[in-house]
């Protein structure tokens, strides 16, 4: 029996997983994709070759229904190897969990589908992913294997810390800071009674926390090479997350799928 919430994994991939999509997108710019379903693999038009990188399909969002389906429900008969993964988040919650992983259909105007392709990446302890329009509302999501954990900078964890903020996924965040700190190759130390220093390879991140443990102040440590200001939270940005999805259309996703042209 799984004895975490759907929260408390989503936590522990929060940071990690905004930091991972920056790399992402910082390797592959806004090059064109396709996805074959039956190799299962993502292609890149890079230049001067095509990146191809194995996927896993995890779910998929159809927005006019406003429902999300794991992808281990596999109405589309995808071969084995590319809901792998998605069985594996299934068989975590076999004899018990958060119904949100054990049930194939999940609403999303109750559950956001952010918070469920968090959860997969802490059960799974996967990096990289991304999300497809497989058709008109109907997004797909997808592991990546875009490579192993790499260690972090101090700019880049500042950035993914203020983006997991500003998404509103994070519930405790003492939690997903340590998360982080272990996944990405750093050191967390608490340093005051609200505050902690989350040192990377390249410099320290000072992070001030408020009376309710919630992230206030973000900033690159003096010395560290990156930004070098303040950057404060917000407080729209210390929410507990919003779950709520606009319908838009349905239909399942085909094997292949291409970018609009």
């Amino acid at each position: 029996m799984l004895n975490v919430s759907l929260q408390e994994l989503a936590d522990d991939a929060a940071i990690l997983h905004f930091d991972a999509q920056a790399q992402l997108t910082g390797q592959l710019g806004d090059a064109g994709w396709d996805v074959d379903l039956t190799a299962p693999s993502i292609t890149y038009q890079t230049q001067p070759s095509a990146t191809v990188l194995p996927v896993q399909l995890i779910g998929s969002v159809a927005q006019s229904a406003g429902t999300w389906m794991w992808g281990w429900n596999n109405v589309n008969n995808f071969p084995e190897q590319a809901i792998e993964l998605a069985g594996r988040v299934r068989s975590f919650v076999i004899d018990g969990g958060p119904e949100q992983l054990s049930s194939s259909v999940v609403k999303t105007d109750e559950t956001a589908p952010l918070l469920l392709v968090l959860a997969a990446k802490a059960l799974t302890r996967s990096r990289d992913s991304v999300v497809v329009e497989a058709a008109p509302g109907v997004q797909v999501h997808l592991m990546v294997q875009a490579g192993p954990d790499t260690q972090t900078s101090a700019d880049r964890a500042t950035r993914a810390i203020l983006d997991a903020l500003d998404s509103g996924v994070l519930g405790d965040h003492v939690r997903a800071l340590h998360s982080y700190a272990a996944r990405s190759d750093a050191r967390l130390q608490r340093t005051g009674e609200s505050s902690y220093e989350l040192v990377t390879g390249d410099g320290a991140v000072e992070i001030t926390l408020d009376d309710a443990q919630r992230i206030l102040v973000v900033r690159v440590a003096p010395g560290s090479e990156a930004v070098g200001s303040d950057t404060e939270v917000p407080p729209e940005a210390a929410v507990e997350p919003d779950s709520t999805v606009e319908p838009d259309s349905t239909v399942e996703p085909d094997s292949t799928v291409e970018p609009d042209s």
